[in-house]
């Protein structure tokens, strides 16, 4: 009995993290994104992918943040060399 009751008061000390969605995400310009992936080393999540430009005649690539799991830090704007990086409220 010893054991089930300890599983059973560590149980009950867990809490339950909800995470707020941060009502601001990134968003690459793709028009002045270089595709250097500085962005993509920085975040913390890994939310930011490097596609093929459909603009460009070189097929140089652009990355583009994926809403879904971006929490908002900032550290991609913060650390693109080309300012290319900007907040947007998240879209519901």
């Amino acid at each position: 009995m010893m054991g089930s009751e300890s599983t059973q008061a560590a149980q009950s000390q867990q809490r339950t993290v909800i995470k707020k969605k941060s009502k601001l995400i990134a968003l690459i310009d793709e028009e002045t994104c270089t595709g250097c992936e500085v962005c993509i080393e920085f975040c913390p999540v890994d939310c930011i992918v490097v596609l093929p430009n459909p603009n460009l005649e070189l097929q140089a690539n652009v990355c583009r943040v994926i809403e879904e799991p971006c929490t908002g830090c900032t550290l991609c704007v913060k650390e693109c060399p080309w300012e290319c990086i900007v907040m947007v409220p998240r879209e519901r």
